[in-house]
């Protein structure tokens, strides 16, 4: 068996299942699933899937300090940090399980080999041609552009994907202090993500990456996009910096977290934004329209097909005659 997946899920139930079924196809045998106390029926969704591991969230491993990541200190209020305990625990169970690669990817992420065509199977056939001498398989963002309310493709169908972040700066502003500043075009990660070979001494340092246990930087060959879907209406942005209330300001390596999110979260929990007011914000601050799209020209990706394969992977049964 070459390839088993990872992914923390919470209150995902519009992403998990056509993630898992999406990947599948692409050759993940085996998907484990971190629910990360979800309430909105995640869990449920997926229950009919025979590849489906899904598990409650790891319980905190007690490592060695000497050999304590960065991360494990943090896991009771960083969402990231579990996420990287979860990886932790799937790369254990995979090789258990005679897997050769792990995928780490959240629901909303969709692995792209190709723009212009998934193919059956070929993200297993990719991993398994890699030199051996190679550890992870990148994975480069290509992050959803965000069209107007009520223009959004929905999830999964969209096409348009910012890749190059340098034509895709824009202005910003913060309506409760009064302020703007300049912001780069994604909103969410530029890190990417990968897959890791899984006999070597790897283990994850955070949700991007992947380290040997000695801190040794792993030798790396990038295989393909990583398609973010994040924020990918105005719903979605409203309900995921609403999720952010409460948390850190801090990642786990003490930045700080992003001028912008610490914005947005506090705006789409304030009292005096109502829907109309956070939708009027989204169109003007962070939409993209069909005039932006074709200006920025090589900074954003066309892919093909993804929507259509979505649906034709969970399609129902054709009724009998």
């Amino acid at each position: 068996m070459s390839l088993a997946l990872v992914t923390t899920v919470r209150n995902e139930r519009l992403a998990l299942r056509p993630n898992l079924l999406y990947h599948r196809f692409l050759g993940v045998e085996r998907a484990y699933v971190f629910d990360d106390g979800s309430s909105d029926g995640t869990v449920e969704s997926v229950a009919d899937l025979p590849f489906v591991r899904v598990r409650p969230m790891e319980a905190p491993i007690a490592f060695p300090p000497s050999a304590a990541p960065a991360w494990a200190a943090h896991v009771a209020r960083q969402h990231t940090a579990r996420q990287s305990l979860n990886a932790h625990a799937a790369m254990a169970s995979a090789r258990a399980d005679g897997f050769a690669w792990l995928l780490h990817l959240d629901p909303d992420e969709f692995v792209a080999l190709d723009a212009n065509e998934a193919r059956a199977g070929s993200l297993a056939r990719a991993v398994e041609e890699l030199p051996p001498e190679v550890e992870v398989a990148h994975l480069e963002t290509a992050e959803v552009v965000q069209r107007p309310s009520g223009q959004s493709r929905g999830f999964g169908r969209e096409t348009a994907f910012k890749i190059d972040r340098s034509v895709l700066r824009r202005p910003m502003y913060d309506p409760l202090r009064g302020l703007t500043w300049e912001l780069q075009g994604f909103y969410a990660h530029h890190l990417g993500k990968a897959l890791v070979r899984l006999s070597g001494d790897a283990r994850p340092v955070s949700p991007h990456e992947f380290k040997s246990a000695t801190g040794r930087a792993l030798r790396t060959r990038t295989v393909g996009r990583l398609l973010h879907f994040h924020a990918h209406s105005f719903e979605d942005w409203v309900a995921k910096y609403r999720q952010l209330l409460g948390r850190p300001d801090h990642y786990v390596s003490g930045d700080l977290l992003e001028r912008h999110k610490r914005v947005w979260r506090d705006l789409v929990t304030h009292p005096d934004y109502d829907v109309d007011r956070l939708r009027s914000y989204f169109d003007r601050w962070l939409a993209m329209g069909e005039d932006e799209i074709r200006r920025v020209g090589h900074g954003i990706l066309e892919v093909r097909g993804l929507g259509d394969l979505l649906a034709t992977l969970d399609a129902p049964p054709p009724a009998s005659a």
